[in-house]
This record gives structure tokens, sequence and C-alpha cells, in this order.
């Protein structure tokens, strides 16, 4: 694991082959920027746009999608169902390629550079494209829960919202398969045959991005961390000590006992505001520090439990799942990368992905660390010890 500083207030953790800065065997590449289900300002996705054409001006950039854009959203990337976004994808794709190889008389190669589920949609279109299989170059995900959303990993403030819109009404179609709902087993869902599925081995480089601030998407479905870069180990999954001892559900259950004794008291007020502390504690994402990982730990006691008595989730199955997926990706075209602000801030994140992966000065960085390996065959070197 190498960790470097590529912009002020930001540093990565890079675990895997990292492309040397060497302009030689350039190709001519289409690069589709796929943005997920979710909102991503348009001012971002314009940003990053202009940042790749002008890093990369000898490629030819499709961002899926754009010719749909109602009042800065993907309107044309939130169908319901995971496939049939993957499919107008594929179209898109095959008919952008047919044209610009008509009009140039010359061949494509194509990457990738996803934000968010546009990483699964981008995956699940590769089915549709297999005649374009040896023109698959890099694939780049930023922020992408490759394995779904797990408990303890979603947070609880996130964790409540999807249950009470599930409750409320229909939530659409890819949510229910980004947390592997959308069926009675877990095993049978869209997403754990998508990670069977061999999409992702025919690129030369393949480069998963996550973030450490987001609170959404944990890094270990985005970046896969804790998992080895050897495709033969898979380690289980590395948490601060805090959080990987847990606390003992003896003293969880030691919460209630201040509850206990104020109904005793009738103490109705008190009551209610040791209530409403509890409840926002359970709700709202921890402070930083010592306390903040406690309080995690407490949490996971909860989430445990819940998840037990409802039968969502077998014991180990983030760890097989991650096994099952790492196994289809070759390890030497593997980069796995955390991203991490320097000063952290305690705030609420919205959406799939970080914010930090699409403020302007990271959106740059970004772009400038990662982006030479979308166009050109270039020597390596490993980055993880």
């Amino acid at each position: 694991m190498v960790t470097a500083a590529i912009a002020a207030g930001l540093q990565v953790k890079e675990c895997g082959r990292l492309e040397l800065a060497s302009s030689s065997s350039a190709k001519r590449v289409l690069i589709v920027v796929v943005p997920g289900h979710t909102h991503v300002p348009s001012s971002g996705l314009k940003q990053l746009h202009d940042e790749l054409q002008l890093l990369l001006p000898e490629a030819v950039l499709l961002v899926a999608g754009m010719s749909h854009l109602h009042h800065g959203e993907q309107t044309a990337l939130r169908e319901d169902d995971i496939d049939f976004a993957a499919l107008q994808l594929s179209q898109e794709i095959s008919s952008k390629l047919d044209k610009i190889e008509h009009d140039t008389g010359m061949l494509f190669a194509l990457s990738f550079w996803c934000l968010g589920t546009g990483g699964l949609i981008a995956r699940a279109a590769l089915s549709w494209l297999t005649s374009r299989q040896d023109k698959l170059l890099t694939y780049v995900s930023l922020g992408t829960p490759h394995l779904g959303l797990f408990l303890p990993g979603l947070s609880w403030w996130y964790w409540w919202r999807v249950s009470l819109w599930r409750s409320c009404c229909s939530s659409p179609l890819w949510l229910e398969q980004v947390t592997h709902s959308e069926g009675r087993r877990v095993r049978g869902s869209r997403l754990f045959r998508l990670c069977s599925a061999d999409m992702l081995s025919s690129f030369r480089r393949i480069i998963f991005i996550g973030s450490g601030t987001d609170f959404l998407v944990p890094l270990s479905s985005s970046a896969l961390q804790g998992v080895s870069c050897d495709a033969n180990k898979v380690t289980p999954v590395v948490a601060p000590p805090d959080l990987l001892n847990g606390a003992p559900s003896s003293k969880v259950l030691l919460i209630l006992l201040p509850i206990l004794w104020l109904a005793r008291l009738r103490a109705w007020s008190v009551l209610l505001a040791l209530l409403a502390a509890v409840l926002a504690a359970l709700l709202l994402p921890s402070p930083p520090g010592h306390f903040g990982r406690r309080l995690d730990s407490v949490k996971m006691q909860f989430h445990d439990f819940f998840k037990t008595v409802r039968g969502e989730l077998e014991p180990g199955l983030d760890r097989d799942l991650a096994q099952l997926f790492l196994s289809t990706l070759p390890a030497e075209k593997l980069l796995k990368v955390e991203v991490w602000p320097n000063k952290r801030s305690w705030r609420f994140r919205q959406g799939f992905g970080s914010d930090v992966l699409y403020e302007h000065e990271w959106i740059k960085a970004m772009v400038a660390r990662y982006g030479p390996s979308l166009i050109a065959t270039r020597e390596e070197k490993s980055v993880c010890s």
C-alpha cells in the first residue's frame, strides 16, 4: 500500500498496478463517462468532460445520456432496472463507435470513467458489447458499490431513510438491486450474479476508486478495502481496532437501564429527551475521534441484531461476495485507490459517491493522476507491498 498526496488537502492510498507517465503507444480511444442513478451536478459532469478533453485531446469523449439531460439530472440513466439502463448504454456506445469509425476510417479502443452506480451499469452493459471485447482498454470507477450495500457498512442515517422509503412507497428497482433486496435470497440477487460474471477481465487496466468520507458506499464495496491484491488471497475487511473488537452486547443493553428507570419514575419529559438523544446518535453520522469510533461499535451491535432478527444477511456473505468478485479480476490489472481528505469534515454526504470525488480541485487531481491510463499502453510499476 502506497500513500501519496495528489492535491492540496487530498491523499490517496493505492494498491496494485500504477501507470507511469509516458506518452508512448497512444491509441485512438472512445472514453465513455457513465453517470449513475443518483444526481450528479451538471457542472461537475461538464468539468469532468473538460478536464479529460484537456488532458487527452486525442481521445473522443462520450458522456452517456447527456443528450437527454433535464435540469442537470441524468434522466436517461435513472431507469428502475440496472439492466435496462445497461441496454441503453450499450446501444449508445455501439452507435457512437460505428459513427466515428465510419467517419475516420480508424478503429477505436474503448475506456470507461464511471460515477456511482454508473460503474454497475457499465459492467452490466458489457454483456451486450461482446463484439467489442478486444477493444476494451481501461475501466475506472469512482464511488461505485461493486459489492452492493451491506450492513454495517451502510450508515444508520441512510439505512433508516432507505427503509422508510421502501415502506412508504415503491422504491426503484435499482435501489432494491444495490441492496440485494429484490428477491428472497441474497445469493440469487442481480448484483450477486453480476459479481460472479467474468465481465472486467477483458480490460487491460481496472481502477477502483473509493472515498473514505463516503457515508453511503463503504470502501469495502467501492475499493475492495481489506481484500488482498492477490486474487488467490482474500483477507477479512480491516477495521479500526475499536470497530474490530466491537462493543459487548451486555454493555449495549446497559443503554436500556436508564430508560426503564425513568419510565418507572414517570419522568416523561426527561425520558423523551433521552430517547431523542439516543435516536439522534444512532441516525446521524458519528463524530470523528475516539468517541465516534466507540459509537460506531455500538451501532454495529444494533445492526447485527436487527439483521439477524429479520434474517436478511448470512454471516460472512460480504466476504464470500468479495472473494467471488475478486476471482474474476486479474490481479496484475487491478489498482485499488482509497481517497482521503487531509482534514475530514463531519457533515452529511448525499448520493452514491462522496462529493470529495466531484469537487473542482479534486476532479482535476483525479483526472491528472488516472486519466492517462485511459488511452495508452504503458509501462507499469507495482505500488502494493
